[in-house]
């Protein structure tokens, strides 16, 4: 996968916080108090200490049942130059890492507090919490924008209805589009060619799937139920 950025170092945070998604895994592993080394559960490292000793984001405070660690304060990603594949350009082992003018920092509580203050739901207009991590849509503005105009950023769940409204808009417009080439082929108005499909004996379909047909193409039933455009 095309990827111009890889993370060159990250700058721990220099005060504990509570890791609330690992307390009851923690609870069964570690107890209810005591600094602990984190390591590696996967069958091939089973044992082995993730990060080095010195580094405290490789260490886990239990204090009465609840978890604390030092997280990320912020972290610094390599550029590869020209938007090229990470390591194609600086390829050397280390010293990629030192290449200052390739850094972009992304510091981590900033982006807490923009999004707090300036960002809202493209879907439902309401803040996200402090801390919540938004689905993010697929235009981002650059620059100054991006602090004082709204990303298009999603709440989990409205990020979900919205695909679902956006699929809905999809299927309709393929409905109408096989409509409007069945109309072509065999010739005769729109409510005719829609009649063909939904009233029997012609047609194959479910009441429901019929009448939800006609519905998504715009029609509905008069007196005399034969369709007609809806006004």
């Amino acid at each position: 996968m095309h990827d111009p950025m890889v993370v060159a170092f990250e700058v721990p945070s220099p005060w504990p916080h509570r890791r609330r998604w690992n307390e009851k895994r923690d609870a069964a592993t570690l107890g209810n108090w005591g600094l602990h080394r984190r390591r590696r559960v996967n069958p091939e490292n089973l044992g082995e200490p993730i990060y080095p000793w010195w580094r405290p984001t490789g260490w886990t405070l239990r204090l009465a049942g609840r978890t604390y660690g030092l997280g990320t304060i912020a972290t610094v990603w390599h550029i590869e130059p020209g938007g090229r594949d990470a390591f194609t350009v600086c390829k050397h082992a280390s010293r990629w890492r030192w290449h200052v003018w390739h850094w972009k920092i992304q510091v981590h509580w900033l982006q807490r507090l923009r999004r707090f203050l300036f960002e809202r739901c493209i879907e439902c207009g309401h803040r996200f919490p402090w801390g919540y991590s938004p689905v993010a849509g697929r235009v981002t503005p650059k620059g100054w924008a991006r602090f004082r105009v709204n990303r298009v950023n999603f709440h989990h769940e409205c990020a979900s209805m919205a695909g679902l409204l956006r699929g809905r808009a999809n299927d309709e417009q393929l409905i109408r589009h096989l409509v409007r080439a069945l109309r072509a082929e065999r010739g005769g108005f729109e409510a005719d060619t829609l009649a063909r499909l939904v009233d029997p004996p012609t047609t194959t379909l479910d009441f429901m799937l019929a009448r939800r047909l006609w519905q998504v193409m715009g029609y509905e039933r008069d007196d005399n139920y034969a369709l007609v455009k809806e006004e």
